[in-house]
Protein backbone atom coordinates (compact mmCIF):
# COMPACT_ATOMS: atom_id res chain seq x y z
CA UNK A 1 0.00 0.00 0.00
CA UNK A 2 3.07 2.05 1.28
CA UNK A 3 4.61 1.59 -2.32
CA UNK A 4 1.55 2.29 -4.31
CA UNK A 5 0.91 5.47 -2.70
CA UNK A 6 4.86 6.48 -3.14
CA UNK A 7 4.04 5.38 -6.94
CA UNK A 8 0.88 7.95 -7.44
CA UNK A 9 2.75 10.68 -5.42
CA UNK A 10 5.58 10.62 -8.41
CA UNK A 11 7.97 9.31 -5.76
CA UNK A 12 10.53 6.31 -7.50
CA UNK A 13 13.99 5.01 -7.66
CA UNK A 14 16.21 5.52 -3.66
CA UNK A 15 13.52 7.88 -2.65
CA UNK A 16 10.68 5.03 -3.14
CA UNK A 17 12.81 2.32 -1.56
CA UNK A 18 14.20 4.18 1.63
CA UNK A 19 10.31 5.35 2.60
CA UNK A 20 9.76 1.70 2.21
CA UNK A 21 12.44 0.88 4.50
CA UNK A 22 11.29 3.89 7.01
CA UNK A 23 7.87 2.54 7.09
CA UNK A 24 8.66 -0.85 8.21
CA UNK A 25 10.42 0.62 11.19
CA UNK A 26 7.61 2.54 12.53
CA UNK A 27 4.69 0.88 11.45
CA UNK A 28 4.21 -1.25 14.83
CA UNK A 29 4.05 2.09 16.64
CA UNK A 30 2.19 3.56 14.42
CA UNK A 31 -0.61 0.55 14.74
CA UNK A 32 -0.27 0.36 18.84
CA UNK A 33 -0.57 4.14 19.00
CA UNK A 34 -4.01 3.82 16.77
CA UNK A 35 -5.05 1.20 18.82
CA UNK A 36 -4.53 2.98 21.83
CA UNK A 37 -6.79 6.18 20.68
CA UNK A 38 -9.50 4.17 19.28
CA UNK A 39 -9.69 2.17 23.08
CA UNK A 40 -9.54 5.97 24.84
CA UNK A 41 -12.27 6.71 22.58
CA UNK A 42 -14.18 4.05 23.56
CA UNK A 43 -13.74 4.49 26.93
CA UNK A 44 -14.89 8.29 26.97
CA UNK A 45 -18.24 6.93 25.46
CA UNK A 46 -18.32 3.91 27.90
CA UNK A 47 -18.40 1.28 25.23
CA UNK A 48 -16.55 -2.26 25.65
CA UNK A 49 -12.98 -1.93 24.87
CA UNK A 50 -12.48 -5.64 24.64
CA UNK A 51 -14.27 -8.11 21.97
CA UNK A 52 -17.13 -9.73 23.57
CA UNK A 53 -18.81 -13.27 23.22
CA UNK A 54 -20.37 -13.66 19.34
CA UNK A 55 -24.12 -13.40 19.45
CA UNK A 56 -24.21 -16.86 17.13
CA UNK A 57 -23.61 -19.06 19.46
CA UNK A 58 -25.01 -21.97 17.08
CA UNK A 59 -24.29 -23.01 14.01
CA UNK A 60 -26.49 -21.56 10.92
CA UNK A 61 -29.29 -23.60 9.27
CA UNK A 62 -28.33 -26.00 6.43
CA UNK A 63 -30.62 -25.63 3.52
CA UNK A 64 -32.24 -29.19 5.20
CA UNK A 65 -33.19 -27.58 8.08
CA UNK A 66 -35.31 -24.02 6.05
CA UNK A 67 -36.19 -26.78 3.44
CA UNK A 68 -37.23 -29.97 4.79
CA UNK A 69 -37.93 -32.50 2.21
CA UNK A 70 -36.10 -30.89 -0.76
Amino acid sequence: MVDASLAMAGISGWKRWLSGVGVWFVKGEVLNRAIAAVQKDLQTRSLPTEPSTPYITKPLPTDNDLYPGA
